[in-house]
């Protein structure tokens, strides 16, 4: 636990078994969120939670782990980029950098973070060979479900801010997101689209395949 490299951290877990240590050191892992993302970061990971929760009602050990280091481990940022830049995402570091452009449209922000975790989630294990259509469309779909059922659980809550619903996430990424939205059609039909989106990000990605 008083190990200060995450990396490290996440390898001596093999080494545990019980479920109460392999918490603990994780609960111990290190991150960094810049002050004025810290209210947005703990909104969007409260998001996540409850929308993965509803998948699996009891979620596995090993979803909630990943979904768990994941958040502890992952940077998030400001920073200044091109004009048709909205964010980045860095899986090895595991940083997500949001625009500075975005800085005042909290509603997109939240959208940028929750697309980031996706992204972090699909690719825990470093190295996969993902296809980009799948990844960005994906991503993207994930972020609306994500927030728009937190939005039909909470309709009268107070965030702080306006969220259009249904809340739709807006991204460069136009062509991807129109064929992964079409391909989940039919899965939305036979009403499991949501647990398949949950294979792909949290299981395996050849059965969502």
């Amino acid at each position: 636990i008083n190990e200060k490299d995450n990396e490290m951290k996440i390898k001596f877990l093999q080494y545990f078994p019980d479920k109460e240590t392999r918490e603990k050191v994780i609960n111990s892992l290190e991150h960094k969120i810049a002050p004025e993302l810290y209210r947005l970061v703990n909104l969007a990971q409260r998001m996540i939670k409850e929308f993965v929760k509803e998948i699996y009602k009891d979620i596995p050990d090993e979803k909630q782990e990943n979904m768990n280091i994941i958040f502890n481990t992952t940077n998030i940022k400001y920073s200044q980029f091109r004009k048709e830049h909205n964010m980045e995402v860095d899986y090895k570091k595991r940083n997500i950098v949001i625009s500075e452009k975005r800085k005042f449209q909290q509603n997109k922000v939240l959208g940028y973070i929750i697309h980031g975790y996706a992204h972090l989630f699909s690719n825990i294990k470093y190295g996969e060979n993902i296809d980009n259509v799948l990844e960005e469309g994906n991503a993207d779909v994930f972020t609306d479900m994500v927030i728009n059922n937190f939005i039909n659980n909470h309709p009268y809550e107070n965030i702080g801010f306006h969220i259009e619903n249904p809340y739709s996430i807006e991204t460069t990424y136009i062509n991807e997101n129109s064929i992964e939205r079409t391909r989940l059609y039919a899965l939305k039909k036979l009403k499991i689209d949501k647990k398949m989106l949950m294979e792909y990000f949290f299981g395996d990605k050849e059965k969502f395949i």
